[in-house]
C-alpha cells in the first residue's frame, strides 16, 4: 500500500534545521503582499509609478499599436492565444 505524501512528511523534524524567517526588507514586503487583493495592489503600483495622465495615454496608445502590428504581421492565432492567456481584450 502506498501512503500519499503530505507537506508535513517533507518538513524537517529537527527545529534547528528550519531556517529563521528572513528580516530582509524585500522578503518582508513579499510576505506582506502574499494573497493581497490584486485590484488594490494594481492601484497602488499605478499610483507609485507616478505617470502623468498624458504618459498613461501614450503608453496605452503604444500598446494598441503593438497589438495592431502583431495582428497584421503574423499568425493571428498567436496573438489570440496571448490575449486569452492573460484575459485581455482589444
Amino acid at each position: 500500500m502506498v501512503v500519499p505524501a503530505t507537506v508535513e512528511s517533507f518538513m524537517p523534524t529537527n527545529p534547528s534545521v528550519i531556517p529563521p524567517i528572513s528580516k530582509d526588507p524585500i522578503r518582508k514586503k513579499i510576505r506582506a503582499a502574499y494573497l493581497a487583493d490584486e485590484s488594490a495592489v494594481i492601484r497602488k503600483l499605478i499610483s507609485d509609478a507616478g505617470f502623468s495622465q498624458a504618459e498613461r495615454e501614450e503608453i496605452s496608445q503604444m500598446a494598441v499599436d503593438l497589438v495592431s502590428r502583431v495582428r497584421s504581421g503574423g499568425k493571428p492565432s498567436m496573438m489570440e492565444n496571448f490575449l486569452a492567456e492573460y484575459g485581455l481584450t482589444t
